[in-house]
């Protein structure tokens, strides 16, 4: 059946497009108007009908795919779907605003199933948060550590180095960022001096210390915490600039050392090693130095100090 519409008033005067017209094909002539009016009411009849079967379905849509397992329907989807299916037949949502939803609701689902790995495989000791530092009672000149959360340096591929004595907040600046740069999408790893020059030996042992290096540097941000506090032989000491010269202009390393970058002498025993992984580490750095009291002494003070008995 073939259709040919024109205005009411030039309807006397138009040719019938026969092109598309088959033997036996039958043809209604027909105004616009009237291919109008037929057309709203046809369309008014579906948009009726849709709503009817859509509702139908939202009410038996949740049983179904709460139902459906090893299908493809993720367990998000299946859980959320009968409270999201309710909504859309009670505020009459349409089918791509149901589907926006569930995908939405697995997306957020995703991302924070992908922070809990993160977090894992980062190795954090304890749960330090940018949010709980006490920026006001450290050294940390607030725009610096504005500059330092906002983790440009990361995507720049820079480094940090923190400097002072103890407790002066360099752990906790450590694993605050490592933390906020895992909720950014960062990955990252997190070691003390000591654990990693410990996981570069056993590596060594094994002859796999370069895929260890090759590992370590898929990290986005590498976090080395208490550098210093024990020193090293010739054979870490080229461990960790091997590691250090892997990550350059490639990577970023966070680190914390107790000792002033003229006295790493103590710890590092071969000097033309020590002076090329400073250059590497510091060519693109940002140095922060922290000073003060140590704030686990302050706290000590204000529970009124330990007092030590004395034995006779």
């Amino acid at each position: 059946r073939v259709q040919c519409g024109a205005k009411r008033d030039e309807f006397d005067r138009v040719e019938p497009e026969l092109n598309d017209v088959r033997p036996g094909d039958h043809i209604t002539w027909m105004c616009v108007e009237e291919i109008d009016s037929v057309t709203t009411k046809h369309h008014r009849e579906g948009i009726a009908h849709h709503r009817d079967s859509f509702g139908d379905w939202c009410t038996e849509g949740g049983t179904r795919l709460a139902s459906l397992s090893g299908t493809g329907i993720t367990i998000t989807i299946r859980r959320t779907a009968p409270e999201v299916l309710l909504t859309a037949k009670t505020q009459r949502w349409t089918p791509e605003e149901v589907l926006r939803t569930l995908v939405e609701t697995e997306i957020a689902a995703r991302d924070a199933s992908n922070i809990r790995n993160r977090l894992k495989t980062a190795g954090f000791p304890v749960t330090k948060t940018l949010e709980s530092f006490d920026v006001a009672a450290s050294s940390i000149p607030a725009n610096t550590f504005d500059y330092l959360s906002s983790l440009e340096w990361v995507r720049a591929q820079h480094n940090l180095a923190l400097i002072g004595p103890a407790g002066t907040g360099k752990s906790h600046t450590l694993i605050g960022l490592g933390i906020a740069a895992v909720h950014a999408g960062h990955k990252v790893r997190y070691f003390t001096a000591a654990d990693l020059v410990e996981t570069l030996y056993r590596g060594l042992a094994d002859n796999t210390v370069g895929k260890t290096i090759d590992t370590l540097l898929r990290q986005d941000l590498l976090i080395l915490d208490e550098i210093g506090f024990a020193p090293l032989d010739d054979t870490g000491t080229q461990l960790l600039f091997r590691l250090v010269a892997g990550a350059y202009e490639r990577r970023s390393l966070a680190i914390a050392s107790h000792w002033p970058f003229e006295a790493w002498g103590r710890f590092l025993p071969e000097h033309t090693t020590a002076v090329s992984m400073l250059d590497r580490l510091l060519h693109h750095c940002h140095t922060v130095v922290t000073d003060g009291d140590s704030y686990r002494m302050k706290q000590a003070r204000q529970n009124g100090g330990t007092r030590l008995k004395s034995t006779k």
